[in-house]
């Protein structure tokens, strides 16, 4: 029993090892018009030249981003973690499920939760967005609850794009013969305001049968593809390294990576130091706790200058 507690211990900070030196040594949340008071982000207005009142991310006028995060009863621990974490700062966020906890901010949908209903979720998720949000933000974010997004890179990464045209962003694959282009759920995908507005009004009216079984990213792309969406094709760095994430970031960092990446990524998949760029935007099947770790890495802990 003793030997299997520390064996345990020795695998735990391992993890942490891995994810801080992926993580912290690698990764750096955009700060620009960012000022730091003591736990808090603020934005910096750089056409007034002030701070915004309220918190960093959510007083942003530009690029406001709406956070659609997938969860299901029994992972209230995972949703807890992205709801502390992440989850505040993007302009405005919603759990989906198919009931409601007194804990989260939830919508309860009329569905059955099951990997098999996902292309049924994502579009009761997306209505329900588009009905109460869809003229309040630009850009609306898909992602799960075992995903963590650096919002702040997220934003930047969006500035680039114009939310009034049909925008569709993401860690893009392909599937086999390259038949149809989409981006990975895992890692969240991204449409601008324009685009959810011809998702509901069109894509799910005109091909509801896309969304009542099989995989939720690739039915989403479907659409996408019907509708003619821009959809991004570079989803990394100057330096040719990856923004958007389907595995863990130790997955990476020891090249352990599933064949399945190598085949459907848009990409080149790298691994190592060099598999992610320091503008990284979303990692997936991330832990309630690692949730947590990565989060102190970015945001509590400052590494001094000498």
């Amino acid at each position: 029993m003793k030997t299997k507690t520390i064996v345990t211990c020795i695998l735990v900070w391992a993890v942490c090892l891995i994810i801080y030196q992926v993580v912290r040594m690698h990764i750096v949340p955009y700060t620009k018009g960012l000022q730091r008071r003591g736990d808090n982000l603020m934005l910096v207005s750089e056409q007034e030249g002030g701070i915004i009142t309220g918190d960093a991310e959510g007083k942003n006028k530009i690029h406001r981003i709406f956070c659609i995060i997938f969860t299901i009863p029994k992972n209230i621990m995972k949703a807890l973690a992205v709801k502390n974490t992440w989850a505040k700062r993007c302009d405005k966020y919603l759990f989906f499920s198919n009931t409601t906890n007194a804990s989260l901010p939830m919508a309860a949908l009329n569905m059955t939760e099951g990997r098999e209903f996902l292309p049924r979720k994502s579009r009761l998720a997306f209505e329900y967005a588009y009905e109460h949000y869809g003229s309040d933000f630009d850009w609306f974010l898909k992602a799960d609850d075992d995903t963590y997004v650096i919002v702040e890179n997220l934003r930047h990464h969006l500035k680039q794009f114009n939310p009034d045209e049909p925008v569709y962003v993401g860690k893009k694959f392909s599937t086999h013969h390259n038949h149809t282009h989409y981006m990975s759920g895992g890692a969240g995908y991204i449409f601008s305001r324009t685009a959810v507005k011809s998702m509901v009004s069109e894509c799910f009216l005109k091909y509801s049968n896309y969304f009542r079984g099989g995989m939720e990213d690739i039915a989403v792309g479907q659409c996408a593809k019907m509708f003619h969406y821009n959809m991004v094709n570079v989803s990394t760095d100057a330096l040719d390294r990856e923004k958007f994430h389907s595995l863990h970031p130790g997955n990476y960092l020891d090249a352990d990576v599933p064949e399945w990446l190598y085949r459907f990524s848009f990409s080149k998949v790298r691994t190592g130091f060099d598999c992610c760029s320091n503008e990284t935007i979303s990692f997936h099947y991330v832990s309630p706790k690692e949730i947590y770790l990565i989060d102190l890495f970015l945001y509590h802990i400052q590494i001094a200058k000498t």
